[in-house]
């Protein structure tokens, strides 16, 4: 048996990762890190165990049921993780090409690019029709 299979230090189980067939559990934010630095890595969309937040409130506090409440509703909904994501943004940034396929969200410069392609084109085609109608015009008048 590997001795460094119970080693602690995550550097040394992710570097079995990448060298032998091996597969390593630990806290998604810890993971996002290396797998953002090796594109070789990927993170399973399934947890074994949700990440648990607290808050401290004083000894029989009467908003202690008001936060548990709230608390594990923001948690629930994925707020937590997408307030995790935000405010660390170190694990925005990835030196790996993103290999997501699917359907991509749209951003307001496309919009605004097809939108002013669009208009280009109808002033186009309404020139064209003024054109012919002069000229028809024209033709007929001689």
């Amino acid at each position: 048996m590997d001795s460094s299979t119970f080693e602690r230090n995550v550097t040394i189980q992710i570097k079995k990762v990448l060298d032998e067939n091996y597969a390593f559990m630990s806290d998604t934010s810890e993971l996002d890190v290396f797998a953002r630095a090796f594109c070789d890595l990927y993170i399973l969309e399934e947890t074994f165990e949700p990440m648990q937040y607290s808050l401290v409130l004083p000894q029989d506090s009467p908003l202690t049921d008001m936060f548990s409440e709230e608390v594990t509703m923001v948690q629930e909904i994925g707020l937590m993780q997408y307030w995790f994501r935000k405010w660390n943004p170190r694990l925005n940034d990835s030196a790996c090409a993103s290999t997501e396929t699917g359907a991509k969200p749209i951003g307001l410069e496309k919009l605004v690019s097809v939108s002013l392609a669009l208009l280009v084109g109808i002033l186009c085609s309404g020139l064209c029709l003024l054109i012919e109608l002069v000229v028809k015009a024209s033709s007929s008048l001689f």
